[in-house]
C-alpha cells in the first residue's frame, strides 16, 4: 500500500530538516510538516480542482444591457515560480467587454478567476495567457484584456537579485487586440486607478 499524500509531505519535509542538519524532533519542527502541507494545500489546486473551481463561478451570469469595458484590478495574487519552487507575487489587471446578448457576470467573479489560476506552478506567460483566454471563452465576449505584473523572488532572493524588478506581461484577445482605442481606453482605465492608490 502507497504512502498517503499527507505522509508524502511530511517525508519530504523531514528529508529538508535532515539535509540542513537541523533536528526534526527539535519542539520547533515538530508540526512543521503537517503546517507546511496545509499551507501546500492553501497554495495550489490540482489542475482538475482549478477547473471545478471555474465551472463554478462561471456557472452564473446576470441580465445588463451595459456593452462598455468592465475592468477589474489590481487583483493580488500569489504563485510559485516552476522553475524554483519560489513565491511570485502577482498584480493581475483585467477587462472584458460583453457580447450585445446583455448579461454580465458578478465583478468578484474576475478576481477569483486570477486567483484560481494561480494557484499552481506556472510561468508568468503561461498564467496570463490562461486568465485571457479563460475569461475570452467562459464569457464568450467581445474581447478581453490581461496585464500581470509580477515581482519574482528567485530573481530577488537569488541569481540576479534585483529586488525592484518587475516582471509585466499582456494579453488581449477580440476587439481589444482589432480595435486600439478600446485597449488605449482599458490601459487609460488602469492608469486612473493607479493615480489614485
Amino acid at each position: 500500500m502507497g504512502l498517503t499524500v499527507e505522509q508524502k509531505f511530511s517525508s519530504m519535509m523531514v528529508t529538508l530538516l535532515e539535509y540542513l542538519e537541523l533536528n526534526p524532533e527539535d519542539p520547533n519542527f515538530l508540526d512543521t510538516p503537517a503546517r507546511w502541507e496545509k499551507m501546500m494545500r492553501e497554495l495550489f489546486l490540482p489542475i482538475s480542482k482549478q477547473k471545478e473551481e471555474l465551472d463554478k463561478i462561471f456557472s452564473k451570469s446576470f441580465p445588463s444591457q451595459y456593452e462598455g469595458i468592465v475592468a477589474e484590478g489590481p487583483i493580488k495574487c500569489w504563485s510559485m515560480c516552476p522553475h524554483h519552487f519560489v513565491t511570485v507575487q502577482y498584480v493581475v489587471w483585467t477587462a472584458y467587454m460583453p457580447e450585445k446578448e446583455g448579461s454580465a457576470i458578478g465583478i468578484s467573479k474576475l478576481a477569483r478567476c486570477a486567483d484560481i489560476l494561480a494557484r499552481t506552478l506556472i510561468l508568468q506567460e503561461d498564467y496570463t495567457k490562461n486568465i485571457a483566454d479563460t475569461l475570452y471563452k467562459r464569457l464568450g465576449a467581445a474581447g478581453v484584456g490581461v496585464l500581470v505584473e509580477g515581482r519574482h523572488m528567485c530573481i530577488s532572493s537569488r541569481g540576479a537579485k534585483q529586488d525592484d524588478a518587475w516582471t509585466l506581461t499582456s494579453e488581449v484577445r477580440g476587439v481589444f487586440r482589432e480595435k486600439e482605442s478600446i485597449k488605449k481606453e482599458w490601459m487609460d482605465m488602469i492608469q486612473q486607478t493607479r493615480s489614485r492608490m
